[in-house]
């Protein structure tokens, strides 16, 4: 059975076309694990989470199609197919957990606050407070 063939037997899409690209079993287990890692925000709509990834491989491949197509980007020669879906995929992901990260300036002076040890920063606000009543 090929590689790159699920459960049933039936070979992904987007996997028989990377084949089509000639790239390694390895690359495209590679990009697998990376689509794993995709979050589901990132994913477009589909019946399930399984299509919705699969539907995402497409867009990046047909991404990947249109700028090596496109004559008139400037430097729109892509040497390295795998490279190029990789670091959009990475892209993806570390744009996500970035999105994770960022917190309203409110409630990161709050954080800043509440999680200081051992500098009496209570006490001087208090000792303020009380020279202004």
């Amino acid at each position: 059975m090929n590689a790159n063939a699920n459960t049933n037997g039936t070979i992904e899409v987007w996997k028989e076309k990377l084949n089509s690209f000639k790239f390694s079993d390895e690359r495209i287990e590679e990009l697998e694990a990376l689509l794993a890692m995709v979050p589901k925000s990132k994913l477009p709509d589909g019946d399930s989470e399984k299509d919705s990834r699969n539907l995402y491989m497409m867009q990046k491949i047909a991404k990947l199609i249109r700028v090596e197509n496109d004559k008139r980007v400037e430097g729109g020669r892509i040497r390295s197919r795998f490279f190029y879906l990789k670091s959009l995929l990475e892209k993806d992901i570390v744009n996500a957990s970035a999105q994770r990260q960022t917190v309203p300036r409110g409630t990161q002076a709050f954080r800043n606050f509440t999680e200081r040890t051992n500098n009496n920063y209570m006490e001087k606000v208090m000792r303020q407070y009380r020279e202004r009543l």
